[in-house]
């Protein structure tokens, strides 16, 4: 009897095991066994270190106020690290930060030392580095890239999101620390996720998620300290972006024109030309809104999504819009930085809870995607805004609970939904935005404007291509 009770547990804990990692690698479009790669074709130093187990030590030139540094580190997972999420503890004692990787990582992986590297700048002390694997280790020879912090101060900045909430995700830490403006592409009128219960599906759910999505953009980065007149939207029609530039020539027009008018969603901006829209709209309007724009804000940093490493058409077609808006205007900022909010091979990057830090996402692909990588740490009180920001999206909030009584079947999918994520070791939501956006840093791709001019270039072939061959790519 012992034995056959024995047995039945082994067979469920081996089930559950099964189903844990199933579940997990099915999320990924991406091999668990691969070398990242991360090439800057600016200035940076590179230290070759030798990985012990309980640490690195870095010469005392690698330390400095601002700048960032990532430890290239050859890693593997242990048994557990199969079952559980793999991290390595990084830092100066007691001061030490986790950062997460995906269960059963194998090969080239970046740890962000940028907390300790900056932590311990014009101190002569030790410069032993701690690491402290969990269901991790890693081989000895590494070698840990230096960069220098960008020169972020003086002038404005102008943040470009494709959606309503991008620039809340991507870059809230960067703009509540200065003055900026935030210019929004599209109303995000299509976006998949649903709203409250209260609005049935259909039409009325398009007019709704552009009103409300519209609203977001125009005040959730007041959290941020950004002035209600800093805030616009040029309302274009969200997931048209990539047809747009490919159609130059075609109209096209919100999904919710019959109901909810573009230019009445124009109206909201504050007064000025950006106030008026026609119904209809080009690539040429999308390019000259953003031209126009500016060379009125005549932004010192400019900030947008990376059009290789952020593969959402929107997000990389807005950086090209943003691109031929450059070449048309008269001014060019002296900076940008580029962020990245989706990656479709790990949809649920960065890794682990919302107290980890964030570090290079995946990228196999050997060509330069940037001149440098700064990582910008964020205070308490900024993770705390970040967060309110972000739940104060409309599209980004969990409506799981309402007024109405449930019925059974209701009942049964809230149960496999509950008793999945507790098995497989995850959030009800894996990508959830209130989990991988507010963390004690933002990560940034620095380039030029020449740099970023030949990424769009280079993002454009690459989505002209059949897709089996988009991921290779080159640039330049």
């Amino acid at each position: 009897m012992v034995a056959a009770v024995l047995a039945g547990l082994l067979t469920l804990a081996a089930g559950i095991v099964w189903l844990r990692v199933r579940r997990y690698r099915g999320i990924f479009r991406i091999a668990a066994r691969r070398d990242d790669s991360c090439v800057c074709r600016g200035p940076s130093r590179v230290f070759a270190v030798s990985a012990a187990p309980d640490g690195i030590e870095l010469p005392n030139e690698a330390f400095g106020s601002g700048r960032s540094a990532f430890l290239a580190i050859d890693v593997s997972v242990t048994m557990t690290g199969r079952v559980f999420d793999p991290y390595i503890e990084v830092g100066r004692h007691p001061e030490l930060y986790r950062q997460y990787f995906e269960r059963e990582a194998t090969g080239i992986r970046y740890v962000n030392l940028s907390p300790a590297v900056q932590a311990a700048a014009g101190n002569s002390g030790s410069t032993r580095i701690t690491l402290r694997g969990g269901h991790l280790r890693w081989k000895p020879s590494a070698s840990v890239m230096v960069f220098e912090p960008p020169a972020l101060t003086g002038g404005d900045a102008l943040v470009v999101a494709p959606h309503p909430d991008d620039s809340e995700i991507g870059a809230f830490g960067f703009y509540s620390e200065r003055p900026s403006w935030i210019l929004t592409v599209s109303s995000g009128e299509v976006s998949p996720t649903g709203l409250s219960p209260v609005v049935p599906p259909g039409p009325e759910q398009t007019q709704w998620r552009a009103l409300l999505r519209v609203h977001d953009s125009l005040t959730n980065p007041g959290l941020g300290g950004v002035d209600r007149e800093r805030c616009l939207n040029l309302v274009y029609p969200d997931g048209r972006l990539k047809q747009m530039h490919d159609e130059p020539t075609r109209t096209f027009a919100l999904a919710c024109e019959s109901t909810l008018s573009r230019r009445t969603l124009r109206h909201k901006n504050p007064p000025g030309r950006l106030r008026d829209g026609s119904p209809d709209c080009r690539w040429s309007d999308l390019v000259e809104d953003l031209r126009w724009t500016l060379d009125r804000v005549r932004p010192r940093t400019l900030v947008c999504t990376h059009p290789l490493v952020d593969p959402h058409p929107d997000h990389v077609y807005t950086s090209v819009a943003v691109a031929d808006a450059l070449r048309a205007g008269a001014h060019a900022p002296e900076l940008i930085l580029l962020y990245v909010i989706h990656v479709n091979e790990a949809p649920v990057y960065p890794f682990g809870g919302a107290d980890s830090l964030v570090s290079l996402p995946p990228w196999q692909h050997r060509e330069w995607i940037a001149d440098s990588i700064h990582s910008l740490p964020l205070s308490q009180d900024a993770r705390i805004a970040k967060y309110f920001a972000v739940e104060a999206a409309h599209d980004l909030r969990s409506y799981y609970s309402d007024s109405r009584v449930r019925t059974f079947r209701q009942l049964v999918g809230i149960a496999r939904r509950e008793l999945g994520a507790f098995v497989t070791g995850m959030a009800p939501r894996p990508a959830d935005f209130l989990r991988r956006a507010p963390r004690p840093n933002e990560l940034y791709y620095v380039v030029s404007v020449e740099a970023f001019l030949e990424l769009t270039r280079v993002a454009v072939e690459a989505h002209r291509a059949p897709q089996s061959s988009r991921s290779v790519a080159r640039a330049g």
